[in-house]
C-alpha cells in the first residue's frame, strides 16, 4: 500500500514539474486518502 500511495505522490510532484497541475491535483486527490489510511493501518493494524 506505502509503495502505491508513494507513487501518487511522485506523479504530482512529476506533473508540477512539467506544468500539467490539473494532473498533479489528480495525483494529489487520490494520494490524500491512500497516506490517511496507510497511517491509520501502521498505527491501529487496521485499516478502514
Amino acid at each position: 500500500m506505502k509503495e502505491r500511495t508513494e507513487s501518487f505522490l511522485r506523479n504530482a510532484e512529476m506533473f508540477v514539474a512539467l506544468g500539467a497541475y490539473d494532473l498533479a491535483a489528480f495525483n494529489l486527490e487520490l494520494y490524500r486518502p491512500l497516506i490517511v489510511e496507510y497511517a491509520l493501518l501502521v498505527k491501529t493494524g487496521t485499516s478502514p
